[in-house]
């Protein structure tokens, strides 16, 4: 079965919008489901939030105002491989 991507544009939030968007999406993340975030520059401040909470992310820099971030759980190691393989 398909990972199923939640996208989250973020790019016309004003701080700490996309911070408290982004770990209230997470914090309903199931398995099989992964979250992508839209973003203007690198979520700095997000990161360790991630690493203390048990996600994976792989950050993308599409232009110089325009990041992706892929999210998903660290517990869901075919979700991490399907979306490693995607991004």
């Amino acid at each position: 079965m398909a990972a199923r991507e939640i996208e989250l544009d973020c790019r016309d939030m004003e701080p700490p919008e996309p911070y408290e968007c982004a770990t209230a999406a997470l914090r309903t993340l199931t398995p099989g489901t992964y979250l992508k975030l839209i973003l203007p520059r690198r979520p700095e401040l997000l990161y360790p939030w991630l690493r203390e909470h048990g996600f994976r992310e792989r950050t993308l820099l599409r232009a110089a105002d325009h990041c992706e971030v892929y999210v998903c759980r660290d517990d869901d190691p075919g979700t991490c491989a399907a979306l490693a393989a995607r991004t």
